[in-house]
């Protein structure tokens, strides 16, 4: 998680606190497993914000929370109850502990967790989340060319994609084709360079354009987009499953994204080579998407999501 969404994260779950602490006297006494007790009260100041800040830096490099890590230098004024509990709510909160107030014998921690966890899921679900949109273009409607295809569902599934991106205000990204090779429909100067309609309509944040398989190796550098954005996690979709799709899904693996690969948004065609050692091998559409998504999944690269996995996430 970047910076920038640790700082939205807490925040928000500041803003929860603070907001239960009005209703509940505004006292909260901190206990885990009835042994230890805590007494502060919850306020929305410079101070708490670097507190919590540092806390969930710990907790995001994966070890424990220390008072180490508690700001100190922003103001020399912190008390020590104050700074205790604010390192306590935020690496403790979800671990069996809960709160105690003046008025209520027992406030469950998870109200304060769900709370937490409503700014994660923003943080990241909506912050740090783009779709991937590869190849979807004219050129692949022509089978004479390319042979049998499969998935007649791939476009209407891009365009819900499309469409649950555009709700939510996150980040989409088009990639388009641009064959180096005069005799290829994806050539730039051939009609079927265009995108389909529904992809053509899109106003993309981001339009890359490439000659190779990898959307991470086109103009402009998609990787340094990403990485300025702070976005971590992609869901790719577009054409074709086992070809463009599945190497951009492999670099991005590669590269420390979190990568799903929504297979029902993908399609193929049937692909036949004369391999040496093996004779002639081929593969049917369906065959190729099967490959793909055991070989993402199966290696690490990306996990296999539906395009209604996807849609239900982003409800």
């Amino acid at each position: 998680m970047t910076p920038f969404a640790h700082e939205l994260l807490y925040r928000q779950a500041r803003e929860i606190v603070a907001h239960i602490g009005e209703h509940v006297g505004g006292f909260f006494e901190l206990s885990y497993r009835n042994t230890q007790h805590f007494g502060a009260r919850v306020e929305s100041d410079d101070n708490e914000f670097e507190t919590g800040k540092r806390a969930f830096a710990a907790e995001a490099e994966g070890r424990e929370c220390e008072r180490g890590d508690v700001a100190r230098s922003a103001h020399e004024g912190i008390e020590p109850a104050r700074d205790e509990i604010g390192r306590q709510i935020l690496c403790g909160v979800a671990r069996e502990r809960r709160f105690r107030t003046a008025g209520i014998r027992h406030l469950p921690a998870i109200l304060v967790g769900v709370g937490i966890g409503v700014g994660a899921a923003w943080c990241d679900g909506y912050m740090t989340r783009a779709l991937i949109v590869i190849d979807m273009q004219r050129a692949f409607d022509d089978l004479s060319f390319w042979g049998t295809t499969t998935n007649p569902s791939c476009e209407a599934n891009v365009e819900a994609l499309v469409k649950a991106w555009q709700s939510s205000g996150e980040e989409i990204v088009v990639v388009r084709h641009d064959s180096r090779s005069a005799e290829s429909p994806l050539h730039p100067e051939s009609p079927g360079n265009a995108l389909v309609s529904g992809v053509a309509a899109v106003d993309p944040a981001l339009f890359v354009t490439k000659n190779v398989n990898s959307a991470f190796y086109g103009d402009p550098d998609l990787h340094e987009w990403l990485s300025a954005r702070g976005i971590s996690e992609l869901v790719v979709c577009g054409i074709q499953t086992n070809m463009c799709v599945e190497t951009t899904a492999r670099m991005a693996g590669n590269l420390g994204y979190d990568v799903t690969a929504v297979l029902d948004a993908t399609r193929t065609f049937d692909l036949s080579e004369n391999i040496p050692g093996l004779g002639v091998v081929t593969r049917t559409a369906d065959e190729l998407m099967a490959s793909t998504a055991v070989t993402l999944q199966g290696g690490g690269f990306a996990r296999i999501a539906t395009t209604a996995d996807v849609l239900a996430r982003s409800a």
